[in-house]
């Protein structure tokens, strides 16, 4: 176990590239991707930028991502336009540097977000916030309770069955000002009270009855993760602290009555190191808060003029009280080493990747957090496929104390290869010579943790293939069986689990062909008991090969969220549904992808769903609607449904 603290990554100045690295990454990266949004451009940043502004190389002069959110976006877009990064923006439109500008600074342009806080709404609270009745209903987190991740909220605190979700009407709708993905994070609901994060930079807390706004606080980064509430005791007066973690690495705990920032630390200093599953806390008294880290390192590690790759995933355990590290354990047990040159004359290091971008389980009986691991980011540990190899697409265990490995299960012998270290064009054949890139298998959603009527338990882990493994947590990891969901492998990118009723996995599907799945998977042998096809929307054009999202698709890129009786799933095109647990026939549909007219005055307009699902608690369905990552469809509203 490597144990290190956390520290402050230091900022550079200077905005200038070498002309061989422009010249290289215009070469590697032509033309115009990506809608016009600060979250849409986030893939566009790892792929064009990252190569630089994310080097840890000491010669190297590019401003880490820290220094880039201190300009204003002005300095940004004269770079992007008339300055060094013109090269490096080849083909993008006005629209699209303008965002760019505003996503690495985290700033729109004039410099105010004023419009984004609490006080500039109209639908502000009268009275202030008090989360007395904390042992009500909840949904406090990315699942309802992390000790099995089950997305599943029982009947007493859903407030609803399958036998009513026919009856859902929409009750209002919230809009996030400036945002374009609403369905990044998971709504949060405790004691009455619903928080939620925003690609805008900001969280909210507003009254999840009515809707109606109590405080905003500014993040450092944009807010992927659902916010996690726990008490705290005597760091502060507060007493209770609403945690979070964003895309610049940070994890923050706020009070969760006031919005005041108690605290906030950066688990690693790696310049990619971004927070995307959400944090969980030990429900054991005085347990520790457990943060997944993850990056998108892989991106710029395709460029042959990128040092691929120095980043590793990892898990890190924090005070909840006053953020201090407990533990940090790398999923690799080796650090980065220097490897070999490339055809560029680039160095080398592995291993890498294997980021925890999901939200773990934890198992506070016998003191276990499981984490989810994504690939490998080098070539060079695809071919070598050594003891490290397989902690890349794999479910692990870590020892809730202190951090050890107990044991590791890779999920696919095939292996997801990405072009780390490779180069592209031509320098692929030279670098990584009969390279064939594998499926997309990394392990998606959280791993859900069962009992099974004999009394052994078992671990179910899905991957964005599509493909689903059971192991026995109690025997190291053993695999009890392997199950293929859909009838063919999914889609890219679809990694945000499904949902589990105590019988059945209910895995969502996305497929290459524009339609989508849903697939009902049997625990004790992973055999399937129902299927559910959703075809493409009508009047979609024809394609060859994988179909952009930005054209029509049904496919089910977002999570699952069961109650009894039923399942919700969002769809590419917008559609929310409710499929029967049964057998799965559609209960309940609502297109979200339209004009709302909003509760606290900001223009409002729904999207695609790709990521989070829905929150359910006392009889309401909370969803945001949007999400342009990943050329998914944007959009800004969180939408409440209750029953008439």
């Amino acid at each position: 176990m490597l144990i290190r603290r956390s520290s402050a990554w230091a900022a550079v100045a200077s905005i200038a590239l070498f002309p061989s690295t422009i010249e290289a990454m215009q070469d590697a990266f032509p033309g115009a991707i990506g809608e016009a949004s600060a979250a849409s451009m986030v893939w566009d940043f790892e792929e064009r930028c990252a190569v630089c502004h994310d080097d840890v190389n000491p010669d190297n002069r590019a401003p880490d991502r820290e220094a880039l959110r201190g300009m204003m976006p002005e300095r940004v877009l004269a770079s992007l336009t008339t300055g060094t990064m013109a090269p490096m923006a080849e083909g993008w439109g006005d629209d699209q540097l303008r965002a760019m500008a505003e996503l690495v600074t985290g700033k729109p342009f004039g410099g105010s977000v004023a419009h984004r806080r609490a006080e500039a709404m109209s639908n502000q609270c009268s009275a202030q916030l008090s989360l007395d009745n904390a042992d009500g209903a909840s949904w406090n987190g990315w699942s309802p309770d992390p000790t099995k991740s089950h997305r599943f909220q029982p009947a007493e605190a859903a407030g609803l069955t399958g036998l009513q979700v026919g009856d859902l009407e929409l009750k209002w709708a919230f809009a996030l000002p400036d945002a374009t993905s609403a369905s990044w994070a998971q709504p949060t609901v405790f004691a009455g009270t619903l928080f939620i994060g925003s690609d805008n930079n900001f969280v909210y807390a507003l009254d999840a009855r009515t809707g109606c706004v109590h405080w905003s606080h500014q993040a450092r980064g944009q807010v992927r993760t659902a916010v996690t509430i726990g008490e705290v005791t005597g760091a502060t007066d507060a007493r209770y602290a609403a945690y979070y973690g964003d895309y610049m690495g940070y994890v923050t705990a706020l009070d969760a009555e006031t919005g005041g920032e108690l605290w906030t630390v950066r688990p690693d200093d790696h310049p990619g190191a971004k927070i995307t599953g959400s944090i969980v806390r030990d429900p054991s008294e005085g347990g520790l808060l457990y943060v997944p880290v993850s990056s998108w390192e892989e991106g710029p590690g395709a460029s042959a003029t990128y040092g691929c790759c120095t980043f590793q995933g990892s898990v890190a355990a924090l005070d909840p009280n006053t953020g201090q590290e407990v533990w940090q354990t790398y999923t690799h047990i080796e650090r980065p080493r220097p490897l070999r040159t490339n055809s560029s004359g680039t160095q080398l290091y592995g291993p890498a990747g294997a980021s925890v971008w999901q939200t773990p389980t934890l198992d506070p009986v016998n003191r276990v957090v499981y984490a989810p691991t994504s690939n490998c980011y080098i070539t060079e540990f695809f071919e070598t496929r050594d003891f490290d190899q397989g902690v890349c697409e794999s479910v692990m265990a870590f020892d809730m104390d202190t951090g050890e490995r107990l044991w590791w299960t890779s999920l696919d012998s095939s292996l997801d290869r990405y072009l780390g270290g490779c180069g592209l064009g031509p320098e692929q054949r030279i670098n990584c010579p009969g390279l064939v890139v594998g499926p997309n298998s990394d392990a998606s959603g959280s791993p859900v943790l069962h009992t099974l009527s004999n009394g052994d338990r078992v671990l179910i882990q899905g991957q964005e293939s599509g493909r689903m493994t059971a192991v026995d947590p109690d025997n190291n990891g053993e695999v009890l069986w392997v199950s293929q969901a859909g009838d063919g492998l999914a889609a890219c990118c679809a990694g945000f689990g499904g949902a589990f009723d105590g019988t059945y996995y209910l895995k969502p599907l996305p497929f290459p062909d524009g339609s989508g799945g849903l697939a009902a998977i049997r625990a004790t042998d992973g055999s399937r008991a129902w299927y559910r096809t959703v075809p493409k929307p009508r009047g979609c054009p024809e394609v060859v090969g994988e179909q952009p999202r930005e054209y029509c698709h049904s496919g089910n890129w977002a999570a699952g969220s069961a109650v009894p009786g039923a399942v919700f799933v969002g769809s590419a095109d917008g559609t929310m549904r409710a499929f029967a647990t049964e057998d799965g026939e559609v209960l309940w549909e609502f297109q979200t992808n339209q004009t709302f007219s909003t509760i606290n005055g900001v223009a409002g307009h729904g999207g695609g769903f790709g990521g989070a699902g829905a929150s359910v608690v006392d009889g309401m369905v909370f969803v945001g609607s949007g999400y342009a990552i990943l050329r998914g469809q944007p959009g800004n509203v969180l939408l409440a449904f209750g029953l008439p």
